[in-house]
Order: structure tokens, then C-alpha cells, then sequence
């Protein structure tokens, strides 16, 4: 009788009856239980100088309030906050990245770079940003 009872749980909650991406949370607002979806970024292709970080808007649904972690390549920037209800997020992209080992950051070099965008619900399929020039 008790596996019968589980099994009409777990059946329930397969067919979603779990909080759904549109509940609210005991504050009333919107809360989603979905993984981040990056819609649109802009700029898509970026020039990067020294001493002249790039702000970068991306666009989609899901993200955290406040703790967005956003991946450009090697650069991982954490508790990044969303605005306009978890469908917008500005960022600055430093100047120049992690180089290992102990080294100076570098440039960043020219070519294509994955952009994500990570909560705690899960991680953004990968967006590509082009950087056209270094200097």
C-alpha cells in the first residue's frame, strides 16, 4: 500500500505539480523555478582597449534578483543583479583577464567567447561575443 502511495506522488509532481516558473514567493513576488535563458546580448562584437572596460546588456527570462553569476570566457563576475523582473542584466566587462600562475591579467585576445549566465536553478545555454580588437 505504501508504494503505491509514493508512486502517485512522484507521478503528481512529474506532471507538474511542483511550483511552476510562475509562483510567487511569500513576498508576493514573481519567483521562478526555470534555468536562465539568454534571449539577446548587446553588443555582440566587442573592441577592448586597456583601461577601457565594455558594458555588455543582456536580454532573456529567469534570472536571479541579485545573484547572477555572468561567464565571459575566462571572466566569471558573481551576484550580478537583474532588473525589469529577472529579464535584463548590464554588466561591465573588464578590461583585461586572468592570465594562471601567479601572472599579471592580460589583454583579452581577439576571437569568439561563450557568454552564460549561471543561477541557482541552473546555467544559460552558451551565447557567443566576438572580441574584434585589443589594444
Amino acid at each position: 500500500m505504501r508504494l503505491i502511495a509514493v508512486a502517485v506522488l512522484l507521478s503528481g509532481c512529474q506532471r507538474g505539480t511542483a511550483r511552476s516558473a510562475g509562483s510567487t514567493g511569500s513576498d508576493g513576488t514573481a519567483v521562478s523555478t526555470a534555468a536562465p535563458v539568454v534571449a539577446g546580448v548587446t553588443p555582440r562584437s566587442i573592441t577592448m582597449r586597456a583601461g577601457e572596460p565594455v558594458t555588455l546588456e543582456i536580454t532573456g527570462t529567469s534570472f536571479d534578483a541579485a545573484r547572477n553569476t555572468v561567464t565571459l570566457g575566462p571572466v566569471s563576475l558573481n551576484s550580478i543583479a537583474s532588473r525589469a523582473n529577472g529579464t535584463a542584466i548590464s554588466f561591465t566587462v573588464p578590461d583585461r583577464v586572468p592570465s594562471g600562475g601567479g601572472a599579471a591579467p592580460a589583454l583579452w585576445i581577439s576571437g569568439s567567447y561563450a557568454l552564460t549566465v549561471t543561477t541557482a536553478r541552473g546555467t544559460s545555454a552558451p551565447v557567443t561575443i566576438t572580441v574584434v580588437e585589443t589594444r
